[in-house]
Order: structure tokens, then sequence, then C-alpha cells
């Protein structure tokens, strides 16, 4: 049961839309990334390099989806 509390909160908060501007620093970047949601929850990079781009990426698709990745991993490993 506690774990069907979760999984609501998680998908309450996660569906809820932010519209004020976040800056956050996360080591890993070499120049600086936007990250813009738009009205429908896409994500919208914008990147000065290559490899920015694709940290910036997997750190949006982890802030978004991280109880599905974490239910992935726990179910590979039994």
């Amino acid at each position: 049961m506690k774990y069907l509390n979760l999984l609501f909160i998680v998908l309450f908060t996660s569906c809820l839309s932010s519209t004020e501007l976040k800056k956050e620093k996360i080591p890993g970047l070499k120049e600086s990334v936007e990250i813009i949601r738009d009205k429908w929850g896409i994500n919208h990079i914008y990147a000065k390099n290559q490899h920015d781009l694709f940290f910036a990426q997997g750190y949006a698709a982890a802030r978004d989806r991280l109880f599905q990745f974490e239910m992935w991993r726990r179910q590979a490993t039994g």
C-alpha cells in the first residue's frame, strides 16, 4: 500500500507544470545549456556543443522519469 501512495505522489507531482525559471549548476557540463519545457511537457534543449546536449537530454529524462528508470532497474535485477 505504501508503494501505491508513493506512486500516486510521484505521478501527481510529475504532471504538474512549472512555469518558473529554474537555474541549476550541474557538474559535468562544459558550457551553459537551456532546457525549456513547453505547455505539453516536451523538453527543448539548447546547447553549444554535442557533449552538453546529450548530457542535458539524459538529465532531463532522469528528472522527468526517475521512478520509471528505477522500476526498470528493479525488474532487471529480479
